[in-house]
């Protein structure tokens, strides 16, 4: 999927309506995306259908708006000028649920988005909330129950900072924060943040990827941006944290992990920061081309890897690193750095992963600095 972007004037004479083109239903607008990624929160899942991307979408250029001046759209969630919402504030309302509360299942997506091809530019989300009960999930889907194929997310600004109390979780990804079927062919770039007093995930395409679902023939340009608490921390290029199948994609955007809280443990990986304890989880096809930075102050330990921060179950095949690893504090009190894998994890043994037809294009390469 290119990263070359065509911005066409929109001509949507229904905005806000999905209009139907051989039994799939079409985006043609900013406002149609607006009105979907609503419909999506208020509890129309989609299933068993299919949503397509018209045409690439631009939320900075008046092209992509019927009318970028409107105001009434309060009904979804913008109570103001549309384009001047979307693109400053809050930003943009993600599709589908963004808290971890009941009945979020019911409030995500589980169809089939196809991107078509086309790219979605200048996505803005920028929400800080005070919250000690749920999580916080982001992207441009909250969660992911179905299938995003074909779609490119370019220029994005995605941020979320979640100050808690409690144990809950910042997850933020460009495509989605936790994903639980399947993304294919999709890449982002721009900027991907997430901080957390707590718990704090952050990837390229997504947060999580959870338990038997794929990720494949992805890829991630945009720089990545960590900020852990005083609780488990994972950051990677593609997930940070994966329990499926991740295959075929590549990271060549900067990933930085930051930690200055005496308990937080900290997972970083070029591709993913932590696999997990499914013995069907794979990592295979994959590289890293850019540089893995630590900045972390903390009495725990942190595992990072060109590739795989740490590694708990499965299979780490045919995978290649061509980042740095750099380590700008000396104050953690144990590291585990490897050019492909960090650490078998605690508890996992040798025995559990397999790891086979992988190397390094850097040697010796670690920078530090104190």
């Amino acid at each position: 999927l290119s990263n070359e972007t065509v911005v066409e004037q929109v001509t949507d004479k229904n905005p806000g309506q999905l209009e139907e083109e051989n039994g799939e239903k079409v985006i043609n607008s900013i406002e149609d995306l607006v009105v979907f990624a609503s419909n999506v929160t208020k509890g129309e899942t989609y299933a068993g259908e299919t949503v397509k991307l018209g045409l690439s979408l631009d939320f900075n250029s008046v092209k992509s708006y019927v009318n970028p001046y409107r105001k009434d759209y309060g009904e979804y969630g913008y109570n103001g000028e549309l384009k001047t919402l979307l693109t400053s504030g809050e930003g943009f309302k993600p599709i589908g649920m963004t808290k971890s509360e009941s009945g979020r299942e019911n409030k995500s997506f589980h169809g089939t988005f196809d991107g078509n091809g086309k790219i979605i530019c200048n996505l803005f989300i920028n929400q800080k909330v005070e919250d000690n009960k749920n999580d916080l999930v982001l992207g441009l889907f909250g969660y992911n129950f179905g299938t995003i194929k074909k779609l490119g997310v370019k220029n994005c600004n995605n941020s979320g900072n979640l100050i808690t109390n409690a144990g809950n979780t910042c997850m933020v990804g460009g495509i989605t924060g936790i994903n639980y079927k399947e993304i294919e062919e999709c890449f982002v770039s721009g900027n991907v943040l997430s901080i957390c007093s707590a718990k704090s995930r952050c990837g390229g395409i997504c947060a999580i990827s959870n338990v038997s679902t794929s990720i494949i023939n992805c890829y991630n340009l945009a720089s990545i941006n960590c900020t852990g608490g005083n609780d488990y921390n994972a950051v990677g290029g593609i997930s940070g944290t994966s329990g499926g199948n991740l295959a075929n994609c590549f990271n060549n955007g900067r990933i930085l992990m930051t930690c200055d809280k005496e308990k937080g443990i900290n997972y970083v990986g070029g591709i993913v920061g932590i696999v997990g304890e499914n013995n069907n989880t794979k990592v295979k096809n994959c590289y890293n081309l850019n540089s893995v930075v630590l900045d972390i102050d903390s009495s725990n330990a942190t595992s990072s890897g060109g590739i795989v921060g740490a590694f708990q179950k499965g299979y780490l095949n045919n995978c290649y690193n061509k980042g740095n690893i750099n380590k700008l504090n000396l104050n953690s009190q144990s590291s585990y750095i490897g050019l492909i894998l960090g650490l078998i994890a605690d508890n996992g043994t040798a025995s559990n992963v397999s790891l086979s037809n992988c190397s390094s294009l850097k040697f010796n390469n670690y920078k530090w600095r104190k």
